[in-house]
C-alpha cells in the first residue's frame, strides 16, 4: 500500500481521475484504505449520474455511522 503523502503526490489529475473524483470511485478506494474494510457494492465504472450517487452515498453512510 502506497504512503497517503506518496499517493497525493504522484496523483494525476487528468481526465481519467477526475472522472473518478466524480463518479465516487476515487472516494470508495480511498475510504476502503483508510478505513482498511471493503465497501460493498461499489460500482466500479457507473454510466450514469444515479449509479454515481451510490458511490458518493455509500461513503457518506460509512462516514456517517463511524464512532
Amino acid at each position: 500500500m502506497l504512503g497517503f503523502d506518496r499517493f497525493i503526490t504522484t496523483l494525476d489529475f487528468n481526465k481519467t481521475h477526475l472522472e473518478e473524483l466524480k463518479n465516487g470511485v476515487f472516494l470508495c478506494k480511498l475510504i476502503e484504505k483508510l478505513e482498511m474494510k471493503d465497501i460493498q457494492g461499489i460500482i466500479s465504472k457507473p454510466k450514469n449520474m444515479a449509479s454515481s450517487l451510490v458511490n458518493i452515498r455509500r461513503v457518506f453512510e460509512i462516514l456517517k455511522n463511524k464512532k
